[in-house]
């Protein structure tokens, strides 16, 4: 159920098509299965991308997805991206971070 979730919460944030929906999604997928490493990731990604912002959530749910699965490349990109992303910047986090992705 919660692979089913993410697969349709990817489709709707790979088009942009409804980014809103696409967190809903995301969420419950991550509600069904709190060990699904690329839920975590998708939540992130289109938290991020529905806000413009790194919000509380996109933050969390990065974090999480890299403590499931340390291999993940969009989220190692969205940590660069949020650390570099408000005062205090944090220049050295970003560049590892991108340059692992």
């Amino acid at each position: 159920h919660a692979y089913e979730l993410y697969l349709h919460a990817r489709a709707l944030f790979v088009t942009r098509s409804d980014l809103a929906r696409a967190v809903s999604l995301a969420r419950e997928a991550v509600e069904a299965d709190p060990n699904f490493a690329h839920g975590w990731e998708l939540l992130a990604a289109a938290s991020f991308s529905a806000s413009g912002e790194p919000t509380p959530e996109a933050r969390d749910a990065t974090n999480r997805a890299l403590r499931f699965n340390p291999n993940l490349s969009l989220a190692h990109a969205l940590k660069g991206v949020m650390a570099s992303f408000d005062p205090p910047y944090d220049w050295d986090t970003s560049v590892r971070e991108l340059e692992r992705a």
